[in-house]
């Protein structure tokens, strides 16, 4: 065997029992001894919460093997009532009626329908489209986009939004009605204005198995302005 064989294999060996050694919970004492080093306090303090974001990431991915469903719309369920509760919070600071109650029912609303679209719209929506046009290349990120911000959005997502929310909260057709047509074609652009870099950047640089995750992140800040936008019209009837 040739010196360059030997050196060859010696490396792949090396490499393996470290990546072993990596994948074993002895990176926890490794990452103490990091801690005590002068370069960690100088340069790495913010590291200290990567083991527990690690291990949020780690029940996630485990609950979302064992029930996929559930587990899905129970973060979107959670996200939206947090987005609507900071909706919330933002409309009585800036009207300066800190002493108007919380919107139990309308809050109620925003996180069912969180749940039931996390479980049963975003994710499988999310996956047929990713079985459709596999990989990250120009083409299948522009045809993907395309359908979730041209199709999906505008005929699944905003008239299921709008209808739940309305007549859960007790609003009649007639008026129903009349929102949606005083407000689709805003809220539709304000939709894209927000969604189209975002789907942009989740099916360009996002691998499929935490897409639906990620989506989660940016709705939590979609859903506050998503509350603030649907309920706009509602309070300046109410201050009337």
């Amino acid at each position: 065997m040739h010196a360059s064989d030997v050196n060859a294999r010696f490396r792949t060996v090396r490499f393996e029992s470290c990546f072993h050694h990596c994948q074993t919970d002895d990176w926890q004492n490794r990452f103490t001894d990091l801690q005590t080093s002068t370069f960690y306090h100088q340069h790495l303090h913010n590291l200290r919460v990567c083991p527990m974001v690690a291990k949020i990431i780690g029940h996630y991915e485990r609950a979302l093997k064992r029930a996929p469903g559930f587990t899905t719309g129970t973060v979107a369920g959670v996200l939206g009532f947090i987005g609507d509760a900071f909706a919330q919070h933002v409309e009585r600071t800036g009207s300066g009626q800190h002493s108007v109650a919380f919107d139990v029912r309308r809050s109620s609303a925003f996180t069912v329908y969180s749940l039931c679209w996390g479980a049963f719209g975003l994710r499988p929506w999310l996956h047929l489209l990713n079985d459709k046009f596999p990989g990250s290349s120009v083409q299948a990120v522009c045809q993907k986009v395309v359908l979730q911000q041209f199709l999906w959005n505008p005929i699944v997502y905003l008239p299921t939004f709008y209808s739940f929310n309305g007549l859960y909260r007790g609003q009649n057709l007639e008026s129903l009605i009349a929102k949606v047509r005083n407000e689709y074609v805003n809220c539709l652009l304000y939709i894209w204005k927000v969604w189209l870099p975002v789907s942009i950047g989740i099916f360009a640089f996002v691998p499929v198995r935490h897409q639906v995750a990620v989506n989660f992140l940016a709705n939590l800040i979609w859903n506050t302005l998503m509350s603030l936008f649907y309920n706009e019209h509602r309070l300046q009837e109410d201050s009337e």
